[in-house]
């Protein structure tokens, strides 16, 4: 009898074929990036910007709190999974440089969020800050040991 083993996800979410569109607009948020000094990681600009586009090339530009949230914590995984790739390393950061560059090319759609506001909403949604030891006024030291019960 055979058994199967689960295989990590070992490609890479930048070399998955998109649409030439997605490819220059991924291109020119490296750029400016790089021009900024801002943090960026392509495997993580490929996923945001894949799991905003329709299959024609189209990108939503209109951003939440909401939207946000979903993002990383519900689209990301499902793409990454879906795709055979593995979950890419800071995608909070590269979320904040990539809702920046829509900011300050103006391509924010109406009805986003204020930039500061969607800043705030990535940083809310980074792993660890929603748990109570995050929240505990004595998170700053090392957890209590663990005491066997007799």
């Amino acid at each position: 009898m055979a058994t199967s083993t689960l295989v990590p996800p070992t490609g890479r979410a930048h070399a998955v074929p998109s649409h030439p569109q997605l490819r220059r607009h991924r291109r020119d948020v490296v750029r400016w990036a790089l021009a900024h000094g801002h943090r960026l990681d392509r495997d993580a600009l490929a996923v945001l910007v894949s799991v905003r586009a329709d299959g024609s090339g189209q990108l939503s530009s209109r951003w939440t709190s909401d939207h946000v949230a979903r993002v990383l914590w519900s689209d990301v995984p499902i793409w990454c999974s879906s795709h055979g790739v593995r979950l890419p390393g800071d995608v909070h950061s590269t979320l904040t440089t990539y809702l920046r560059y829509l900011s300050s090319h103006r391509r924010l759609e109406p009805g986003s969020d204020p930039i500061a506001t969607l800043r705030r909403a990535v940083e809310d949604h980074r792993p660890g800050r929603n748990s109570a030891r995050a929240r505990h006024p004595a998170a700053g030291g090392a957890p209590a040991p663990v005491l066997p019960i007799s």
